[in-house]
């Protein structure tokens, strides 16, 4: 018998969710928070929106006049953060992000906790790769936030796991 893998388990259940899951975050107000990632950045900075969720960052973010490109790793979250947005939104996980040097911030904001430990470094390399670096891309780590589902592992240890993780990225905090 195979066991499902904590990532198919996470999109496992956003899949069957999405519904509530989008109702319950799409009109939460994170301005708090985009005020301190979004003065980090330039004017109509290119932003990656990981873990993308409803799309409500990422549509603040557009309309706020950046660029952004979204991913989230439920089909079900990508096409109504997609009409949320009204803007295409990559269905991937974070394990399969492949841009390099394309973006001035991350944000990741109530994501991450839903990568396996073991797998966190590969993921924070790839993210880092993602930024561009000429432009002191800055990533935004949020491991848990309002609407956030039942993580895999324990959310008081994931914002250690990624802080430990991007620490030991080379180039992480340039």
């Amino acid at each position: 018998m195979n066991l499902p893998t904590v990532p198919d388990l996470n999109i496992d259940h956003y899949e069957h969710n999405a519904g509530i899951f989008f109702a319950e975050t799409v009109e939460v107000d994170m301005s708090p928070l985009y005020r301190r990632f979004l003065p980090l950045l330039q004017e109509r900075a290119r932003i990656l929106d990981a873990g993308c969720g409803s799309g409500r960052d990422a549509k603040a973010f557009v309309e706020l006049g950046h660029q952004v490109a979204a991913f989230d790793a439920s089909p079900a979250l990508v096409g109504m953060a997609e009409r949320h947005v009204g803007e295409p939104i990559y269905c991937l996980r974070f394990q399969d992000i492949t841009w390099q040097e394309q973006f001035d911030g991350i944000w990741a904001c109530a994501s991450l906790l839903h990568v396996p430990a073991a797998e966190l470094p590969d993921v924070m390399q790839g993210l880092c790769k993602a930024r561009h670096l000429r432009c002191r891309g800055f990533p935004w780590l949020g491991a848990c936030g309002p609407g956030a589902a039942q993580p895999a592992e324990r959310p008081d240890r994931a914002p250690k796991r990624a802080t430990n993780a991007l620490s030991r990225v080379n180039g992480a905090y340039r």
